[in-house]
This record gives structure tokens, sequence and C-alpha cells, in this order.
């Protein structure tokens, strides 16, 4: 899946982004509304509306960054259109 795809037209439905919604709190500690992926159904749109929730938080180093996230920054893999998982 990219960046751009449809999260709803990659097989996702609700039950799925209600989990999402829930790592998402466990890992960056934000509330993210449910309503969200409807609104915005990918990664891209996604992160618009999670920047500023992360940017308001007061505890920045809650969230490391990812091991596969650090790796592909030291090798310098730079085109994050390209990734699919």
């Amino acid at each position: 899946m990219g960046v751009h795809d449809d999260f709803f037209e990659s097989g996702g439905h609700s039950l799925l982004a209600t989990r999402l919604v829930s790592r998402l709190r466990g890992t960056f500690g934000v509330e993210l509304p449910l309503r969200a992926f409807f609104e915005n159904p990918t990664v891209a749109g996604l992160a618009e509306t999670l920047a500023p929730l992360l940017d308001s938080r007061s505890d920045v180093d809650a969230a490391p960054i990812p091991t596969a996230t650090r790796r592909l920054h030291e090798i310098g893999f730079e085109d994050p259109d390209a990734v699919r998982v």
C-alpha cells in the first residue's frame, strides 16, 4: 500500500480502522477520531490530520522513531511514495 492509496479500496474496513486508531493512541499518545479515516483514507491524508496532534503534545520524546524508519534514513532512502507495506 502506498501513501496515496485509499485505505478502503485497499481492503480496509471500519473494524480495522478502529484497531489503527487504538494503535496510534498507544504509540503516539494522540486521539485521532475514527471519522478521520473516512475523511482522509490515505496515509498522506492521515499524516496531515495527525501532524497538528503530534505537534501539540508536550511529551515529544514519547514516540521514538521505529527502527525500520531510522534504517531507511540511514541508507539514504528519501522517496516516501515508493514505500510499500
